[in-house]
């Protein structure tokens, strides 16, 4: 999966399937949080935000939950009980993928920003977003310590 926005470079997709075939990870993530000054400086503060809330969920730290470069398993996706098709997808397929006992794995890759306008909404996605971390609570049952300690990692 590759975000159309153009922040991401193509060629850095070699390295998830070189990381795929290493791991046996069924989801391999974009970690932009290696060079996190090319992001500006809004998007790198709530993509902390988020991933930190995220990882406290999960119980598994998530340095980039808001990257859009992914390559997954095909069947094992398949197989998820997505529910989200906005923004907060990023965040929903990662915690998916973890309460079904997934490998999860991050790469660096290059952050590409240009001047052009954004299609987020930092106020209506960030609320959006909560909704749904929100919703987790009762969706999922957790344990104290996040998924960590209710399913294991493959």
């Amino acid at each position: 999966m590759l975000d159309g926005d153009g922040q991401h470079a193509p060629e850095d997709i070699l390295e998830f399937f070189a990381c795929a075939e290493k791991t046996g990870a069924k989801l391999i993530v974009g970690n932009r949080m290696e060079n996190p000054a090319a992001m500006p400086w809004l998007r790198r503060r709530v993509n902390f935000w988020m991933s930190q809330r995220l990882s406290k969920l999960t119980g598994v730290p998530l340095p980039d939950s808001q990257c859009g470069f992914r390559l997954a398993r095909l069947e094992a996706l398949l197989n998820l009980p997505l529910a989200a098709d906005r923004f907060e997808i990023e965040s929903d397929m990662l915690a998916a993928f973890l309460a079904a006992g997934h490998k999860v794995e991050f790469i660096p890759v290059q952050t590409i920003y240009k001047n052009g306008a954004s299609k987020i909404r930092p106020l209506a996605d960030s609320w959006r977003w909560l909704r749904w971390r929100l919703a987790q609570r009762e969706k999922i049952p957790l344990a104290p310590d996040g998924l960590a300690k209710t399913f294991s990692r493959s």
